[in-house]
């Protein structure tokens, strides 16, 4: 039996998330997933998700092509639920080889595989609240 890992935040759940873990599943037959907590994400300077952890743990977990769903702290954190659930491959997106070396460097020493997936083109959170904060300033100055 083949375990899949990915994790991310899930903010704002799109068509793009959908996507991402519905191919991450196609590469196994159990699909764990990280979702990063709202502490994490200010940790690694990254800004605080607009959807509460637990509600986006919720909508996760509900999809039928995710097996389980965990807490995501930190890459290391990650090579722990990794180890714990035996998963042999760990999806990632463009850039995790430089953001996380420490990660990737204990995963490849645990023969894990990295497979990277890409992205639903033109989809994506940021763009969505920036989509949303544009709409917003419009209102604002066309009254």
């Amino acid at each position: 039996m083949t375990v899949v890992y990915i994790s991310g935040c899930w903010d704002l759940f799109h068509v793009g998330h959908l996507n991402i873990l519905k191919r991450a599943k196609s590469l196994g037959d159990i699909l764990v997933v990280g979702v990063s907590t709202d502490e994490s994400r200010v940790i690694d300077g990254l800004p605080k998700p607009i959807v509460p952890f637990i509600n986006r743990m919720q909508i996760v977990d509900a999809l039928k092509c995710v097996d389980v769903v965990v807490p995501y702290t930190s890459s290391l954190q990650s090579v722990e639920m990794i180890r714990f659930y035996g998963a042999t491959i760990r999806v990632i997106r463009d850039g995790y080889f430089e953001e996380q070396p420490e990660a990737y460097k204990l995963l490849k020493e645990m023969g894990v595989k990295h497979v990277v997936v890409q992205r639903t083109p033109e989809v994506s959170t940021t763009s969505i609240k920036k989509r949303v904060g544009d709409e917003i300033k419009n209102e604002r100055e066309n009254g």
